[in-house]
């Protein structure tokens, strides 16, 4: 699945289905209202879902790029959703081998999509996509390893890792295009920022992140 928010409203969807030969992409799409508490459908992913993929938002518009396709293929296409006309429109795709389980973000103006894999090869290229221009840009690779990759944003920097493991966070400065090496972070898990924390929710342990002292620190999980 994959989920990113404009305004008041969080707009979650696609991923795929387990089934005996394999996963199966899903194409269906959701708009979860925070202040009605409410979920509506919306018009489902084209082409017959995606899965593995990364997105963020920009503005009044949102961004799902990369990804593993109903076809089974690898993909470098991005699709802009307007949530207003409840549309989805490819735009120009993205210079560089297909892949999936990238990571995305935004950060001002911009989106970014991090890592990931092509085939079996972990990749830590980053890619910068301006939507004024529908252009991307490639930017400094980040040190980690790209495989089933993260991100969260928290201020104007971005927090990128890999979800195999006690392997090393990074943080992304995007006003002078560089990478720095932060504490080895807790594993996998969901993923996300809020308030100036970082934040990292599993069955098993929890954990916070603060940008400041680089310490992640253990809290309760979520109720099984």
């Amino acid at each position: 699945e994959t989920c990113f928010a404009i305004g008041e409203e969080i707009y979650y969807g696609v991923g795929a289905t387990s089934e005996p030969n394999g996963y199966v992409a899903v194409d269906d799409f959701w708009m979860f209202d925070t202040g009605s508490n409410t979920w509506t459908p919306r018009a489902s992913f084209p082409n017959g879902g995606i899965y593995g993929c990364a997105s963020f938002a920009i503005g009044n518009k949102g961004y799902v790029a990369t990804g593993t396709t109903s076809a089974g293929g690898t993909t470098n296409n991005i699709w802009e959703y307007d949530p207003v006309g409840d549309t989805w429109t490819m735009k120009a795709p993205l210079p560089a081998d297909p892949r999936r389980y990238s990571a995305g973000f935004a950060i001002g103006a911009y989106g970014y999509v991090v890592a990931g894999q092509s085939g079996s090869t972990p990749l830590s290229d980053l890619w910068r996509y301006d939507p004024s221009g529908d252009s991307w840009s490639q930017m400094s690779s980040f040190g980690g390893s790209g495989e089933q990759s993260f991100a969260f944003v928290i201020g104007t920097d971005a927090f990128v890792g890999s979800s195999y493991g006690m392997l090393p966070l990074w943080k992304y400065d995007a006003s002078n295009d560089s990478w720095l090496p932060r504490s080895n972070h807790p594993g996998m898990g969901a993923v996300f920022a809020l308030g100036g924390t970082g934040y990292a929710i599993s069955g098993m342990q929890s954990y916070t992140y603060s940008p400041a002292s680089d310490f992640w620190s253990p809290v309760s999980g979520p109720p099984s």
